[in-house]
């Protein structure tokens, strides 16, 4: 079953073309904001499952629209960001309608240290604490990352629902690893015409997921602690992702997940890092 939610329309970047992610994802300011400007994201049937599972990608979408909004702020010349890093600390349990608010902490003329906080929209309580480093683009410079989207194929991705279930392949698998191939089309990029970094979260949770729930993988139950996202290069809306997950190191009750989004050639595109805590036996 695929899933899109047809009452939105693509938000345009700061690229000047249109985001088709967002027709997914309900995300964008929140207009009662008398401070520092925030966001908010709303609850998407395309998301369905992750919160409840305890996954962060919800998170992460929100904490990259506020990053890259901060990383901005006071600039007014024709500069866009692209994020390179994204830090998210756990505080307490999600809800599904969140709010964030970031701010640059340093600022030079290439790149910002962005930080924030996002908590439940409900009854205001912290959620998580974000931290992120965005390049900061001049289209104006020669080799600004800024050239028109590369082609993205026609087609709806399934749903988040779908993904942790029979819409992903299972290449290979063991106790302590997985390979996966997951359907990526166009709704799911950015206005440079690559893969969303919100997208790009949400896969790597899929395959968390996956791994989590391998028979005799010790994390079953475990309740991520903090994420850490590095974007290395763009990833090419192909048609499929390729995604491994593998538990790299754990003790004291703890373990460390690595998640590699490879690109053009098998080198990865993105790498995630997660810390779980492990269920007590």
């Amino acid at each position: 079953m695929s899933l899109r939610d047809g009452t939105r329309t693509p938000s345009i970047g700061l690229s000047g073309q249109p985001i088709p992610f967002t027709s997914l994802v309900d995300v964008g300011p929140d207009p009662s904001s008398t401070g520092e400007p925030a966001f908010r994201l709303r609850p998407s049937s395309w998301l369905d499952g992750l919160i409840a599972r305890g996954l962060p990608a919800p998170l992460v979408i929100l904490a990259d629209v506020a990053a890259g909004a901060a990383a901005l702020r006071g600039r007014t010349g024709p500069e866009r960001v692209v994020t390179e890093a994204l830090r998210l600390d756990l505080l307490d349990r999600p809800s599904v309608e969140l709010r964030a608010v970031a701010s640059a902490s340093a600022s030079g003329p290439r790149r910002a240290m962005t930080v924030g906080v996002i908590s439940n929209e409900t009854d205001g309580g912290v959620v998580g604490h974000l931290t992120g480093r965005v390049a900061v683009l001049d289209p104006r410079q020669a080799g600004a990352r800024v050239s028109a989207p590369s082609w993205v194929p026609p087609g709806d991705t399934p749903a988040v629902s779908d993904l942790l279930d029979d819409a992903t392949e299972l290449v290979q698998a063991s106790d302590d690893m997985v390979r996966l191939r997951i359907p990526t089309h166009g709704d799911l990029g950015n206005s440079y015409g690559y893969m969303h970094g919100g997208a790009i979260a949400v896969i790597n949770d899929v395959a968390l997921e996956w791994l989590r729930r391998q028979p005799g993988c010790e994390l079953a139950g475990s309740r991520v602690q903090s994420v850490s996202l590095d974007y290395l290069a763009p990833v090419p809306l192909t048609g499929t992702a390729s995604v491994t997950s593998r538990v790299a190191e754990r003790g004291h009750g703890r373990a460390v997940v690595l998640v590699g989004v490879a690109g053009v050639g098998g080198a990865a595109s993105a790498v995630a890092s997660y810390t779980v805590r492990l269920a007590r036996s």
